[in-house]
């Protein structure tokens, strides 16, 4: 394994302390053959707390995760006050730095995929579509950002350079932070690629996509469970936990 570290995973963490597992479950299940650490920023009340997380620190550096960083504030703050923040923590020899929501799945691929992409220069990477997994119904959806009425350009799981997220003037948005870090770094070069991950319904509280998994979806949301389930995504290991989740979440 490589030196230095190469990559920062950052992990804004809100409300999401019965659900938070799933990113640091995936984090912990990454195949890399260079270093890299992850930040974790929690911010508000009802906390998964530091030492939840740092009970993870040895199968996160069996994965490749040489550095894990806590940081915590007791007022909710902006997301890309904290996006900005992790990012001047991280290493001065990170290249690569991943945004990660912390209700969401990564497949073992990610940290690597994305780190390769920004070393062979690019500048953004995000999904151009996304699986979407609902906790009370257990539907996996299959959302095309494109075919939105206001198209998202910005992802989810998007990975830049981390000096270009240090460079950024994060501003008190209550929506659109990784709107206005896509629009302050400026990227010339994106890579918009098709998903192999998982996000979740927003169980955190902090998006309301209940509309994705009706009876009558919106036209972005483009394939059903049938096509793909849950069990694509997430090892057999974690499936009763999940699934614990979704009936009394």
């Amino acid at each position: 394994m490589r030196g230095a570290v190469e990559a920062t995973v950052g992990l804004p963490i809100l409300r999401s302390r019965d659900v938070s597992w799933i990113a640091m479950e995936s984090l912990c299940r990454q195949v890399t053959d260079f270093r890299w650490e992850l930040i974790v920023y929690e911010d508000g009340p009802d906390r998964v707390g530091q030492a939840t997380i740092e009970s993870y620190a040895p199968r996160l550096r069996d994965s490749g995760c040489v550095n894990l960083v806590y940081m915590t504030v007791s007022q909710r703050i902006p997301l890309s006050h904290k996006w900005h923040a992790m990012a001047n923590v991280a290493a001065d020899s990170s290249v690569t730095f991943l945004m990660h929501g912390a209700d969401d799945w990564s497949d073992m691929g990610r940290v690597a995929r994305s780190h390769e992409f920004i070393q062979s220069g690019d500048e953004w990477v995000c999904n151009r579509s996304s699986y979407f997994y609902c906790r009370l119904t257990g539907r996996v959806v299959l959302v095309d950002f494109d075919r939105m009425t206001v198209p998202i350009r910005v992802g989810p799981h998007i990975a830049l350079r981390t000096d270009a997220l240090r460079r950024i003037v994060p501003v008190p948005l209550a929506r659109g932070n990784d709107m206005h870090v896509f629009a302050s770094v400026r990227p010339d070069r994106v890579r918009r690629v098709e998903s192999e991950s998982l996000c979740t319904d927003g169980a955190c509280g902090i998006t309301d996509r209940s509309s994705w998994f009706g009876t009558t979806p919106p036209d972005f949301v483009r394939a059903y469970a049938g096509t793909k389930s849950v069990c694509d995504f997430i090892p057999e290991d974690l499936l009763p936990r999940l699934l614990s989740y979704r009936v009394t979440g």
